[in-house]
């Protein structure tokens, strides 16, 4: 079992580690990462606005044309059979 003075050196061991980590890697780094403008119109393939509400409406009527189709909306009323039996 650890008492609190070996807790206190192991956490102050640890914190350092991670402290001198990181600051070895900020003193290395001279780089400048310059980071896309906040918004929807980022990424490799750039589309106006009207496109994702293009996209939205094309499949909200599609899920409205699905339902219909599954509702049987669109089926034809058959025909009643004629009575007297010809051929």
């Amino acid at each position: 079992m650890l008492d609190g003075s070996t807790f206190r050196v192991l956490h102050s061991f640890a914190l350092a580690r991670i402290t001198g980590a990181a600051a070895a890697a900020s003193a290395g780094a001279g780089e400048v990462v310059r980071r896309p403008d906040p918004g929807i119109a980022r990424g490799m393939w750039e589309a106006p606005s009207w496109a994702l509400w293009l996209v939205m409406a094309a499949a909200i009527v599609g899920a409205g044309v699905y339902a219909a189709a599954r509702a049987g909306v669109f089926r034809r009323a058959r025909r009643p059979m004629e009575r007297g039996g010809g051929s």
